[in-house]
């Protein structure tokens, strides 16, 4: 009932438009909970913000809506759903989401460093960008097995962190999927980002896990040549993408395998069904063992200092479904005393 309870609100403020109030640096949120700091970028439908959590004296990101509507809200709700109680060390965490008045906004991990494309041109080396694909890699396949597809991965979307650590950030397209390759039928207008989108999703197709690749590819395409498989304004790269193959990515960084080159090709197929997928990719670019486990804090430090009895009880919580025991632990404390940081 949940859903058709949000489909009904949605439909009757659907002609309520608002404009919130201007987040400016100093602005105070959630009693003087948030306090902004900088505006980090804006999309079709929201503002990203930087701002300081001072119940956590630590950073986070604040996305709020460019106009409070209905549909708008029911969008941001949508989107937190589909990220909440995902935790994986290469996508973005989330906080929580509330409002202040007519802002409506969700807090989530600040993740300092710089976007994909540009690390890439920074660093022309392949042994340096293979770690990253990979880790991206890993980072798609875990939204796959969560049942998500993500429809909007795009370079700006992906962070590169100091360490080297890639982080998934923006969510607001994903969408529940059924089983396995199972298709999923796109309701009314195509959304995505042209340059990166697969044919099937920039022709209004059903679409499922190997739209997600197809980004993949021209992303990696881009990272190699310099430039996107296709070029042009949305109607033209979207019709080229519908009658051409894509090119194959022959120049811009030296060193890389061919095999590297031939899975990019896989990956840029027009024919879902002949794309390259996980598997694939697994086998060209295989996960390295770490010496270390990396995680993402909202501090933006991966050192954890203290818990010690509580993590001990954790551990063993782990070792007895490790031996096929259920487990129930419950972490509780006041807000901004450090669950999601123990719970990672």
């Amino acid at each position: 009932m949940g859903d058709r309870t949000d489909q009904r609100f949605e439909g009757l403020l659907a002609d309520a438009v608002r404009s919130p109030t201007a987040l400016s640096p100093g602005t105070r949120l959630s009693g003087g909970r948030y306090v902004i700091r900088r505006l980090l970028g804006t999309g079709g439908m929201g503002v990203a913000c930087e701002a300081t959590d001072t119940s956590r004296n630590a950073s986070v990101v604040i996305k709020t809506l460019t106009q409070v509507t209905g549909a708008a809200i029911y969008q941001l709700k949508r989107e937190f759903r589909t990220l909440a109680g995902l935790v994986h060390p290469n996508l973005v965490g989330l906080y929580e989401l509330t409002c202040d008045g007519d802002v409506w906004f969700i807090t989530m991990d600040y993740v300092p460093g710089s976007t994909l494309l540009q690390y890439a041109r920074r660093h022309r080396d392949w042994t340096v960008l293979q770690s990253v694909f990979v880790d991206l890699a890993t980072a798609i396949g875990a939204i796959h097995d969560a049942g998500l597809l993500h429809r909007d991965l795009k370079p700006s979307n992906v962070m590169v962190t100091p360490e080297g650590q890639v982080v998934i950030l923006d969510f607001g397209l994903a969408c529940q999927a059924t089983d396995g390759d199972a298709e999923v039928t796109q309701v009314g207008s195509v959304s995505g980002t042209p340059l990166y989108m697969a044919p099937e999703q920039a022709a209004g197709e059903p679409i499922n896990r190997a739209s997600d690749w197809y980004a993949y590819g021209a992303m990696l395409f881009e990272a190699l040549c310099g430039r996107p498989p296709f070029d042009g304004d949305r109607q033209e790269v979207m019709a080229a993408k519908q009658s051409q193959p894509a090119p194959r990515p022959v120049d811009g960084l030296t060193g890389v395998p061919e095999e590297v080159r031939h899975l990019c090709e896989q990956l840029l197929s027009r024919d879902p069904q002949r794309r390259a997928g996980h598997p694939e990719v697994s086998a060209v670019l295989p996960e390295p063992a770490r010496g270390r486990e990396r995680h993402l804090t909202g501090s933006g430090s991966g050192v954890f200092v203290g818990r010690s009895r509580e993590l001990d009880g954790l551990r063993a919580a782990l070792e007895q479904t490790n031996a096929s025991h259920p487990v129930a632990a419950l972490i509780h404390g006041v807000s901004g005393i450090g669950k999601t940081a123990l719970e990672r």
